[in-house]
């Protein structure tokens, strides 16, 4: 299962937008989010953590790069990974919030359910 998590906007970095490819690898025995302008990567045991990852690791990237002219923020992923995206299915809109309030470590103390796409507190 492919899922696409659509353009966001890494933080605080004059509206960069990027799109995510999310996926399983078996290989690495988790689910992956590649950033597809950065060739970034982030990790989760469900879809919904690795792209909550992925938007963690672009923004800090992000900003990285605008506090260092030297460092280029833009470095497009491999082909595979943007034939991968031709084929995803959109991430759910509601998962994709999670996703960022994740990332900004809004929801620690949330019991999140990816299979029935619902956000519970514990």
């Amino acid at each position: 299962m492919v899922l696409d998590g659509g353009d966001i906007m890494a933080k605080n970095t004059n509206e960069f937008l990027d799109t995510f490819v999310i996926y399983h690898s078996t290989g690495d025995g988790c689910w992956l989010g590649h950033s597809l302008k950065t060739d970034q990567i982030g990790c989760g045991d469900n879809p919904l953590e690795a792209l909550a990852e992925i938007i963690r690791v672009v923004r800090i990237a992000a900003a990285e790069a605008q506090a260092d002219p030297s460092l280029r923020l833009e470095r497009f992923a491999p082909k595979e990974f943007w034939d991968l995206a031709k084929n995803a299915q959109p991430f759910p809109a509601g998962l994709v919030e999670a996703a960022k309030e994740m990332a900004d470590g809004k929801l620690a103390n949330w019991k999140i359910d990816v299979e029935s796409r619902t956000c519970l507190p514990i």
